[in-house]
């Protein structure tokens, strides 16, 4: 897994997880990943269970 930032208390979770995983920043005091975009617009539901049920399809 490959993430732009992270929480430093959670990449040991998701190491026990993932084969592998880089996080570019791991932040003290982390909480939210808005802050560390210019932009971070919120998903609209049907648009996210659009992408869920697209990626949930067999090939």
């Amino acid at each position: 897994m490959a993430v732009p930032v992270a929480s430093p208390t959670t990449v040991p979770e998701l190491e026990a997880e993932a084969d592998d995983v880089i996080a570019l920043r791991t932040p003290e005091g982390f909480r939210a990943v808005g802050p560390f975009y210019r932009r971070f617009d919120q998903v609209p539901t049907e648009a996210a269970v659009e992408y869920l049920e697209e990626a949930a399809t067999p090939d």
